[in-house]
C-alpha cells in the first residue's frame, strides 16, 4: 500500500459510501452477507437478519446516513456486538438506534460505562455469557472467548460466536491475536470461517509479514472451513503499517490454497453481497 493508493480509497469511500449503505441494507438476501465498513456484518438467512459490529469510521458518514438509520436497523432481527475497541463499537451510532427497538447483544464484560455511553437504556441489551447458545430470529449464536489477547499478553477481552442456520454452521472470531490452534473452541465441522486479517503489530508493509502468515494459515487449517472470508481489508483510519489490504489477503489465499487446493476464499468488497 502507498500513501497516493490510501488517499484515492478514501476519496472514492467518500463518494460511494451511501450506495454501500444502501446495497447492504436492501431487501434481504438468502444465505448472504455484505460488508458496509472493513469488519460491520450484514448477514442475512432463512429470512432474518443480523448486523455485527456496526461501524461509522469518519463523522461524515453518520451525516451521509443518518436519515436512513432508523428504518434500515427496523428490518434488522438483532445487532450483536464482539468487543469494545473504536472500530467495532461505535456508541454514536448505537445511540441513533434510541428508536429503534432493535435488540443489542453484547458480551457479559462490556462494562455499564460503556453501555452508557450509548446513551440507551440498560433494557435495550442482551448481555451474553461464554458458552451461552442465543436465537436471534432464526439464526442460533453461541458465544466463546475469542483470543484478542496477544501472547504477551496485550488486549482487550472479545467473545467470538459459533453462527447457525438451516443450512450453515459459521465461526465467526473475530479479531484473532493469538493464532495457537489450541485457542479454537471445540464446535465441530465449521462451513464458513470469517477471518479478519491480521500479520503482526505494525507489521503490514514487512511483506510477507512472517511468522504470522504461516501462523494464521495453521490456524485456519486447523478449523477445517470449507471456505474463509478474508475481511477487516482497506481500514483506512489506520496508519500503513497497521493497514491490511488484499495483497495480504492474498498472500493468506495463496498459501491456503497450496496447503488445501479445495478450500474456497471469499474477498468481500464493501457493498458487494456474496452467497456462503
Amino acid at each position: 500500500m502507498r500513501e497516493e493508493w490510501k488517499a484515492a480509497a478514501y476519496a472514492d469511500l467518500r463518494v460511494r459510501f451511501p450506495a454501500i449503505w444502501d446495497a447492504a441494507f436492501a431487501e434481504k438476501g438468502e444465505h448472504t452477507f455484505t460488508l458496509f465498513g472493513p469488519s460491520c456484518y450484514v448477514l442475512d438467512a432463512d429470512g432474518s437478519r443480523v448486523v455485527i459490529d456496526p461501524c461509522l469510521r469518519f463523522p461524515w458518514m453518520t451525516d451521509q446516513i443518518a436519515a436512513r438509520i432508523r428504518n434500515d436497523f427496523a428490518r434488522v432481527d438483532a445487532v450483536v456486538l464482539t468487543h469494545a475497541h473504536e472500530d467495532h463499537f461505535d456508541t454514536t451510532l448505537l445511540s441513533m438506534l434510541r428508536n429503534c427497538p432493535v435488540p443489542i447483544v453484547v458480551p457479559e464484560f462490556f462494562t455499564p460505562e460503556q453501555l452508557a455511553s450509548t446513551s440507551l437504556p440498560d433494557t435495550r441489551f442482551i448481555r451474553v455469557r461464554a458458552g451461552e447458545r442465543i436465537r436471534l430470529g432464526r439464526f442460533i449464536f453461541t458465544a466463546y472467548r475469542s483470543a484478542h489477547f496477544r501472547p504477551s499478553g496485550s488486549g482487550i477481552d472479545e467473545m467470538g460466536y459459533l453462527i447457525e442456520t438451516s443450512r450453515q454452521r459459521m465461526l465467526f472470531p473475530c479479531d484473532v491475536r493469538d493464532y495457537n490452534p489450541a485457542k479454537l473452541p471445540p464446535v465441530g465441522e465449521v462451513d464458513t470461517l470469517f477471518l479478519h486479517v491480521w500479520l503482526g503489530t505494525a507489521n503490514a508493509l514487512n511483506l510477507p509479514c512472517e511468522p504470522f502468515l504461516s501462523d494464521t494459515v495453521r490456524f485456519v487449517l486447523a478449523t477445517g472451513a470449507r471456505q474463509v472470508v478474508l475481511a477487516h481489508l482497506m481500514e483506512l483510519a489506520r496508519t500503513l503499517p497497521e493497514l491490511w489490504t488484499y495483497t495480504h489477503a492474498g498472500l493468506i489465499a495463496d498459501a491456503l490454497i497450496a496447503a488445501r487446493p479445495d478450500i474456497n476464499i471469499l474477498l468481500p468488497r464493501l457493498g458487494v453481497r456474496l452467497t456462503l
